[in-house]
């Protein structure tokens, strides 16, 4: 009967690192395995077991329960050669030997036990040769293989009796049976948690139940079928020997003797079946030494003509000197069974197969040498620049073959720290080695005289303080032990080199570097330069490094935001802050073939402190892509006139431009020209002419195929036409973690999924911003590439601040200002509204209002509303100011709006504020039928060149959202749809499994995860450019040189390429000219009144039927009982659903409960809890309080309780301390808190003022909130 034994090794991942650590005690270490982005560990050493981590835990999740948990990456090859190794160890007792990746082997001991005694001998021996190779192991013996590793996975020693039955297993955990987890979990619900219990349910019902596999998996512990686990034999070497008639160096004598013996060898490896992987070839020297040479072969062969040709020109490259020569040996000391391919099967009538290739790759190395012919393989780290490296094709060279590198130590080992001095000026000439904390290197010297394994060198973990220097590596620190005194840092998070800083006894401080699981590389000196330079730019390596003071500046010219619609993953903000930490000279905006993010990108550069370079990216239809960049205020106005021209002439949100174009708008315009090695023929000469010395070509690298080749064109081509290179990054996002946003983007843009977008996607992340010295490393020999960037961004000096202030200029009257002009006609109009005498509240207001419009130099602002209003008013078209302006008391005078602000006591400054020093935004609502006359007005009088319809910055909202990314990520329709109507981009994520399941989606499914994730990312990214409903902006000068304009949707309307945001930021002239359907209906009323011989009427009139808006006439009475009864369908603002429940609740009886009664309806007071407290105070079911009396005269009217902006800034004034403009400031904030959480930083400033004046901590922090409601809509 047969026996086997099988050798579990449960430790073997950590204790193959650790198992001869010099260190007085062992460190929690994990071996570590990426998964998509995440590490997960493979395996744990015993501390890190008794610290409670294990297998399958996340990185985060172990260092959550042991913060100093140490971590190596997992590496296949060397696992391998380890378990293989100890594989020949096992091949001493038997013969036959197989092995279960990573960590057990199987041998077959059937009679060995009468060889050692008994079975417990042997297997005690294993266990001690095991124990002193430095591995823990468990071992069991049973009558087959599958039996004896189910016993091993659960037992240190376990010996079963031959014919042993099921009764073994009973108490077994069922993981022990290598079962699908799935299955696992199944026969978990069931109860089945043992073996024995699975043994005895009824076998006839497993398969409908659970899968063949499980019967199978019984079957294989019964011993019934035998499961099949890899074979390891041990290599043979095949070995042909030529001896000479005598001695002889004649050189076609030797050419002669190499083809007899590859014939030869070539016999017996057919004999064998086999195809040799690995030649090495000697001839004996009469005097001792021998000529030696050896490779390898890209596939098995046995091809005596192949195996001829390769060792022929391998050996005519030798030098053979004087010697003479006795024989020739040739050995085949790797060969693997040979795979025969018939020609006619797998290739057309004279075409060439597989076998072919690899036989010209042979061929190749043989004569170019192996570094010249390379593949690449890919690597555990995610990093772009990491996530491959390049190994020769064959098989690696022994370690005895290697080439010491000239100049350098010989015997570099794998995966060891680099030292260089600290002082970059006094390099040595090759570096010193410390062993590596992830890895053992071993010693080639080092055998163990028993088992024949090599032995590892001693290793030293990362958290002992010294590491060990070996003499023959270093000389230059002979017997030295080196101090870490910083460190590991890192330049990013997924950069695979951990930097430190060492101390030898003798004070001298190096820098250390250190690549977990790579081939140790010579890289260019000035790689590790730029590397620790980042690192002492950042502060990271503490005081102990030495700090480089000449750092390279580097000015990023070609970046494009998310206004380069779908194809920028980052917003302005994003990219300015980053560019600011990470130290860039200047930061250039080029969006594709526009302005329109510009703005914001101005803004951000003054928030961070940086200088932002305007420019664009324009495709050529007829010549390459070309940024071209604003040198001057001048420069400026000629790129908005050339994207101008190139939108005019074709359909909106597109770009047509010509290398004619560039000529008439190039003066004070800086071009770089991309990919120019790409450039249709003679473009850069045009190119040159037009821009001379101002030109560039740009040089990129992004670790992506013909990399160097394209920038050793582009370099050529600047020598050929004299022109200057740049480095440019073609930064398309601020960190590579956006890069999944972009992949996304491009798949909306271009309408494919992510499956099938592989051709249009990037290839890799390093398309962000990086700091000077990641872009020194990438061109070590080029400094001017870097310098011309900063010589470029140093000629562009224009701004978006000299923008400011170009209004239109008003006719006036001879002699007149437009302030007097405007003056003129306000107090003109006080006279009309206040008939019996103007108040002398309303005069002080006024005179106020005036004086801050001349300091603000807005009189042509105000006269230009004025003569709107009037010329509409001239046509008998109703309009109406709204608004701010309603707080304007100019306003009011000059008839703009119909609200007298003394009345229902507004604020002034939120409609202007000094602190602020931006303009007013004062909004018209025209009736809807007839606001185009007044639209058409404004095109005569002003000019078409000089107005123009504001943008609207259409951006990704919840159903939006869902239904590109979904698409794109490639969900179904019905999931689209489920996805669109249960769940929103904003939705907690503690919450978000359960609503996905609510919706009939699978929360675990990975694309349904991502696409949620993406829609975090993409909610409020602008999607595209569309016409505002009437804002105007009107220009002194040429509109095109102020901002590109645009074909709109609608024929013959124009757009500029700015919204109302970025007009408010630079401070430029908007009237919103807006139409109103109620107008309408409004004068359609008036007019059919007075047609029936009504009074004429008017809002003054309407207002005037009802004195003081106090609802007192019989009148509206009648109107209020029937808003009472939420009888308002079709009355505008108060027929919603919403509404027509508030009505019956709040029962307006005058005006001012009307503008109650539509401000409370909204988010802000509703969430700010402020709708219940107004209705019981109103209907006399609580007190109204006031903590705080000089609050009473603002809140008195709403009982208390803030429900308008303009109370919330009076709060803010009166309780806190504030200055009308900076409760005006307050306001904006609460706009835009929830996206910029702007608010918080008032929370300390309120609270403290209001303390101050004797307000309880608590009310203070209540009204905060309130307050912070109005940033959902709070009615102004």
């Amino acid at each position: 009967m047969a026996r086997v034994l099988c050798v579990a090794l449960p430790w073997f991942r950590t204790e193959r690192l650790t198992r001869s650590l010099d260190a007085p005690q062992e460190p929690e270490l994990a071996v570590v395995l990426r998964h998509s982005n995440t590490l997960i560990i493979t395996g744990v050493n015993k501390p890190a077991w008794r610290a409670g981590v294990r297998d399958g835990m996340t990185l985060a999740q172990g260092r959550a329960l042991f913060p100093k948990l140490e971590v190596a990456y997992q590496d296949d090859e060397r696992e391998g050669a380890t378990l293989e190794s100890l594989a020949a160890f096992a091949y001493s007792f038997t013969p036959d030997v197989r092995m279960w990746r990573p960590n057990v082997l199987l041998l077959d001991i059937t009679g060995c036990e009468r060889l050692h005694g008994s079975e417990e001998a042997l297997m005690g021996k294993v266990a001690t040769g095991l124990q002193r190779l430095g591995f823990s192991s468990h071992l069991a013996i049973a009558d087959n293989a599958t039996a004896a590793l189910t016993l091993a996975m659960v037992s240190e020693a376990a010996v079963t009796l031959p014919g042993h039955g099921d009764e073994v297993f009973n108490d077994i955990p069922l993981q022990a049976l290598r079962l699908e987890d799935r299955t696992e979990r199944e026969l978990g619900d069931l109860g089945v948690t043992r073996i024995g219990q699975l043994l005895a349910l009824p076998s006839n019902t497993l398969p409908h139940r659970f899968g063949d596999d499980v019967v199978t998996r019984i079957r294989q512990l019964r011993g019934e079928l035998v499961e099949d686990f890899e074979a390891w034999k041990p290599v043979q070497h095949i070995r042909e020997r030529l001896d000479f008639t005598g001695p002889t160096n004649r050189f076609t004598s030797l050419l002669f003797m190499i083809r007899q013996g590859a014939n030869f060898l070539a016999e017996r490896l057919d004999a064998a079946a086999s195809g040799a992987r690995r030649l090495e070839a000697r001839f004996v020297c009469t005097d001792g030494d021998d000529l030696v040479f050896a490779l390898d072969t890209a596939r098995p062969t046995a091809d005596a003509k192949g195996l001829a040709t390769l060792l022929t020109s391998r050996f005519e490259k030798l030098d053979t000197g004087e010697r003479w020569f006795e024989a020739f040996e040739l050995i085949a000391p790797s060969h693997e069974p040979m795979q025969t391919q018939q020609r006619d099967l797998f290739a057309p009538e004279g075409g060439v197969t597989s076998s072919d290739f690899l036989g010209l790759l042979d061929e190749l190395t043989g004569r170019l040498g192996k570094q010249a012919v390379a593949r690449a393989v890919l690597t555990d780290n995610p990093h772009p620049r990491h996530s491959f490296r390049y190994v020769p094709f064959q098989s690696p060279e022994t370690e005895d073959e290697r080439q010491p590198i000239p100049g350098r130590p010989p015997h570099i080992d794998r995966s060891q720290y680099v030292a260089i001095p600290c002082d970059l000026n006094e390099l040595p000439a090759w570096w010193g080695t410390v062993p590596a904390v992830g890895d053992c290197p071993r010693s080639r010297n080092t055998q163990d005289e028993e088992s024949g394994i090599e032995q590892p060198s001693k290793l030293h973990p990362a958290v002992a303080s010294h590491h060990s220097l070996k003499d023959k590596d270093s000389p230059e620190l002979p017997g030295q032990s080196l101090q870490v005194v910083a460190g590991p840092e890192r330049l990013t998070i997924d950069e695979p080199t951990d930097l430190f800083t060492v101390e030898a006894p003798d004070g001298s401080r190096h820098w250390v570097s250190f690549t977990p699981g790579q081939w140790w590389v010579p890289r260019p000196l000035a790689e590790y330069r730029n590397e620790f330079r980042a690192l002492a730019e950042r502060g990271v390596t503490h005081a102990q490094a030495a700090v480089i003071e000449d750092a390279p500046a580097y000015a990023e010219l070609v970046c494009v935001s998310n206004f380069s619609f779908l194809r920028g993953a980052s917003t302005a903000e994003q990219l300015f802050k980053t560019a600011a930490e990470i130290g860039l000279h200047a930061l250039a905006i080029t969006d594709l073939h526009t302005f329109a993010g510009i703005v914001r990108a101005h803004v951000m550069a003054k928030q961070h402190g940086l200088k932002l370079l305007v420019g664009t990216r324009i495709p050529l239809v007829d010549g390459p892509d070309v940024c071209l960049y604003a040198m001057t205020r001048k420069g400026y106005g000629h790129l908005c006139r050339l994207l101008t021209l190139g939108k005019r002439r074709t359909e909106k949100g597109k770009c047509e431009l010509y290398l004619r174009d560039l000529t008439e708008f190039s003066a004070d315009v800086q071009a770089v020209i991309l990919h120019a090695e790409a450039a249709p023929p003679g473009t850069l000469e045009v190119l040159k002419e037009i821009y001379a010395e101002r030109l560039s070509f740009a040089v990129s690298r992004h670790f992506e195929a013909f990399d160097d080749q394209n920038a050793q064109a582009v370099l050529e081509l600047c020598e050929q036409h004299g022109v200057r290179a740049t480095a440019v990054n073609d930064v398309h996002w601020h960190e590579e973690e956006q890069k999944f946003l972009q992949d996304i983007q491009t798949c909306i843009r271009e309408g494919v999924t992510i499956d099938e977008a592989a051709g249009a996607l990037f290839q890799n992340g390093e398309r962000r911003l990086k700091r000077a010295s990641e872009m020194a490393a990438l061109f070590p020999d080029r400094p001017e590439l870097l310098q011309r960037s900063v010589q470029i961004a140093d000629s562009c000096t224009f701004s978006l601040d000299e923008l400011r202030y170009e209004y239109p200029d008003e006719v006036v009257p001879p002699g007149m200002s437009m302030q007097v002009y405007l003056e003129q006609e306000t107090w003109a109009g006080a006279e009309r509204r206040y008939p019996h005498g103007v108040p002398d509240k309303v005069r002080d207001v006024l005179k106020q209002e005036l004086e801050l419009i001349q300091d603000l130099d807005y009189a042509a602002y105000f006269l230009t509303v004025y003569d709107i209003v009037k010329k509409a008013r001239q046509e008998d078209i109703l309009c109406q100011g709204r608004g701010s302006a309603a707080n304007s008391c100019v306003c009011f005078c000059l008839g703009v709006t119909s609200v007298d602000p003394m009345k229902v006591n507004l604020v002034f400054e939120r409609f202007i504020s000094r602190e602020r020093n931006e303009p007013p935004d004062i909004d018209i609502d025209f009736e809807h039928e007839r606001r185009e006359e007044v639209l058409q007005y404004i095109y005569k009088k002003y000019g078409r060149e000089r107005t123009g319809i504001t943008a609207t910055t259409i951006t990704y909202r919840s159903r939006s959202l869902v239904r590109d990314i979904g698409k794109a990520m490639g969900l179904s329709l019905d999931q689209v749809d489920r996805l669109s109507k249960n769940i929103q981009w904003w939705d907690d994520e503690k919450q978000l499994g359960k609503l996905l399941a609510d919706a009939g989606l699978d929360p675990a499914d990975a694309r349904v995860r991502r696409t949620m994730e993406a829609m975090g990312y993409l909610a409020g990214y602008p999607r595209h450019l569309s016409q505002h409903v009437g804002g105007f902006v009107i220009t002194k000068g040429r509109l095109d040189e102020l901002v590109p304009i645009e074909n709109a949707a609608m024929e013959d309307r124009t757009v500029i390429e700015w919204n109302k945001d970025d007009i408010d930021a630079l401070g430029i002239l908007k009237i919103d000219c807006l139409s109103l359907g109620m107008l309408t209906a409004c004068h359609k009323a008036f007019d059919l009144i007075d047609k029936a011989g009504g009074a004429a009427m008017d809002f003054v009139s309407v207002f005037g039927s009802d004195p003081g808006g106090k609802g007192e006439t019989d009148e509206a009475k009648a109107i209020y009982g029937m808003l009472h009864k939420a009888d308002a369908i079709g009355t505008f603002q108060v027929e919603s659903r919403a509404q027509l429940s508030m009505l019956p609740r709040l029962k307006p009886c005058e005006f001012y409960d009307l503008v109650i009664e539509v401000a409370i309806v909204r988010p802000g007071p509703i969430q700010g809890g402020m709708v219940h407290p107004y209705l019981r105070r109103r209907n006399g079911e609580e007190p109204v309080e006031y903590p705080y009396e000089p609050l009473r005269p603002v809140l008195e009217k709403t009982y208390g309780v803030p429900l308008f902006q303009e109370q919330a800034m009076q709060i803010a004034v009166v309780a806190g301390g504030y200055t009308p403009g900076e409760a005006d400031q307050l306001r904006r904030d609460m706009g835009s808190w929830r996206r910029t959480g702007s608010m918080e930083k008032h929370r300390a400033r309120l609270a403290e003022g209001m303390i101050a004046r004797g307000i309880s901590a608590d009310y203070a922090e209540r009204i905060f909130q309130q307050i912070s409601g109005f940033g959902e809509y709070g009615f102004p």
